[in-house]
């Protein structure tokens, strides 16, 4: 379950397009004042787990939990940053 304890954390988040499974369960859970690296190769679900924090895109299934707010709440803000991004 998610509570209050992290800046960001995420359960079972599941990204599913069509029959591909681009990001599948991932919990995370990531303490207030520490800078976290996402890392993995092509394809690995970065982006896609970025698009989910940031509402660009819904998950599939699970939960996703950005400072004290869910992320389905987040402003538009961080959607727009991450688009300048080119993510």
């Amino acid at each position: 379950m998610i509570g209050d304890a992290f800046a960001i954390e995420t359960h079972l988040l599941t990204r599913c397009y069509e029959s591909l499974r681009a990001v599948d369960g991932l919990d995370l859970q990531v303490p207030y004042g520490v800078i976290f690296g996402l890392l993995g190769s092509n394809g690995a679900g970065k982006t896609t787990t970025l698009k989910m924090l940031t509402t660009l895109i819904r998950p599939s299934s699970g939960c996703a939990k950005v400072a004290p707010s869910p992320a389905v709440n987040l402003s538009a803000c961080a959607s727009w940053l991450l688009l300048r991004l080119s993510l």
